[in-house]
């Protein structure tokens, strides 16, 4: 199912302002440290991310998720260049997250 270009938009402005809060977490192997201390809320995944590091983030940790839209889009907004892994830590902006996402849905 893909997402609308409403809900991409929020969710990357979102997105935007967990880094600059502080609470955005980047890269597969700082997602992987995190998810294993248990802070994770959110794990944000772009297009190009292949299925099989997605299932391998998720094999152990039940965390909600979402593929969102290209690395590049995301890289716009977060000022990280060539990433395709994130994660939102546990906490308000990771809940509002999954609210926007719930309520499309």
């Amino acid at each position: 199912m893909s997402l609308d270009k409403a809900l991409k938009n929020k969710l990357l402005t979102l997105m935007g302002f967990a880094q600059r809060s502080g609470q955005l977490i980047s890269g597969s192997y700082a997602v992987e440290k995190a998810l294993s201390k248990d802070r994770v809320g959110l794990l944000l995944f772009s297009e190009e991310c292949s299925p099989k590091t997605i299932q391998s983030l998720r094999h152990h940790h039940p965390v909600p998720y979402v593929v969102l839209c290209s690395s590049q889009q995301m890289s716009q907004k977060t000022g990280l260049e060539n990433r395709h892994v994130f994660a939102v830590k546990k906490g308000l902006m990771a809940e509002n997250m999954i609210k926007e996402i719930a309520n499309w849905r």
